[in-house]
């Protein structure tokens, strides 16, 4: 997602002709991303590195957004929270889930548990974002539905 999220971001700043300062972000998240691939790297192994790219991802399209709704009247890092922490709740009884069930189905080929686990998953989360009526997950399934 931070990644998806970066090409939204930029854009904004592209069609403003305003480039340097994503690339000055980029700059600093590039640090910060060197920065914690040393201290990640050694207790995480290749999956610190990885963890590593994904904050600095995350932290560069969090500057960028702050940046750009200083320029406008825009608020959109305070609706980027308020999604992330929707979506961020409503990942923890799918989670919660997929917990619970690893110790029964760690017996199975790693195929086989990588399907169930994600399938769970996400239909744990779909039923919540339902439930709780989450705006995003009503317009995906009409996108379905046509």
């Amino acid at each position: 997602p931070a990644f998806a999220a970066m090409k939204l971001s930029l854009a904004a700043f592209y069609s403003r002709k305003e480039t340097k300062t994503p690339m000055f972000a980029a700059i600093a998240c590039i640090l910060l991303n060197i920065l914690l691939n040393f201290i990640l790297m050694h207790p995480l192994k290749q999956g610190g590195i990885a963890l590593a790219t994904v904050v600095s991802s995350y932290i560069n399209n969090l500057i960028l957004l702050y940046l750009f709704s200083r320029n406008t009247s825009n608020d959109l890092l305070s609706g980027t929270a308020k999604t992330f922490g929707k979506f961020l709740l409503l990942s923890l009884p799918g989670f919660l889930g997929v917990y619970l069930i690893a110790p029964l189905i760690s017996t199975l080929p790693l195929f086989f548990v990588l399907c169930i686990k994600s399938i769970l998953y996400g239909t744990v989360f779909l039923i919540f974002a339902l439930l709780f009526r989450i705006r995003e997950v009503k317009e995906i399934f009409k996108k379905f539905k046509k």
